[in-house]
């Protein structure tokens, strides 16, 4: 009979304790998308005599490039994350001739992304991200780009969901770090029986 409360007692504590464990450090989460697409498909016929202009100056190679940022975590990023006050940079490496647009799930949250005209990259400033706010921007470039991306975020997890296998890497570690805290809150718990088990035993 002791033997059964026991049991019972430590299945009881490893939830308790694996609760108030992601309670006390929820995980806070960066995830972003770039993508580039050509405003012209090469599959077009005749467009050798087809001309694309921006503001009256002609486009050899225009592009739309497509960003994607959200606080995806259990928790908000602070402005304060942002390490060393660094902001998050998305280096296309060619002209951004204009914005398309620029959207935000919350318009009451400040942040936003910024560039000046003919300048190479969009830069997030060291904003407050709440848990599950995002932006999505579009903007047009001459050029093919080639997407590099600066984020220095302190005890955040960065996904890059614009590439599969890294999206699946994150995923694998953030089951992983779970499962270990899971490994260890079981591990003591069985002690905790082994214990009990102990005084109770004739």
């Amino acid at each position: 009979m002791w033997a059964i409360a026991a049991v019972v007692v430590a299945v009881i504590t490893i939830g308790v304790m694996f609760y108030l464990d992601r309670k006390r450090n929820p995980r806070r989460e960066f995830a972003y998308e770039v993508t580039a697409s050509p405003l012209v498909s090469s599959k077009i016929r005749g467009l050798d005599k087809l001309a694309v202009s921006y503001d009256g100056s002609p486009l050899a190679h225009p592009y739309l490039v497509t960003v994607r940022m959200a606080s995806t975590g259990r928790a908000d990023i602070s402005s304060t994350s942002f390490d060393g006050n660094k902001p998050v940079i998305i280096e296309l490496n060619v002209p951004i001739l204009g914005e398309i647009e620029q959207s935000t799930s919350m318009e009451t949250v400040g942040a936003r992304l910024k560039y000046a005209s003919g300048e190479t990259s969009l830069v997030l400033p060291p904003s407050l991200l709440p848990k599950g706010f995002s932006i999505h921007g579009s903007y047009l470039c001459d050029g093919i780009p080639q997407i590099e991306s600066r984020i220095e975020l302190a005890d955040i997890t960065i996904r890059n969901t614009s590439r599969a296998s890294s999206d699946s890497f994150e995923r694998v570690s953030s089951s992983l770090s779970v499962w270990s805290r899971a490994v260890s809150f079981g591990a003591m718990a069985v002690t905790g029986v082994i214990a009990a088990w102990t005084l109770v035993r004739p």
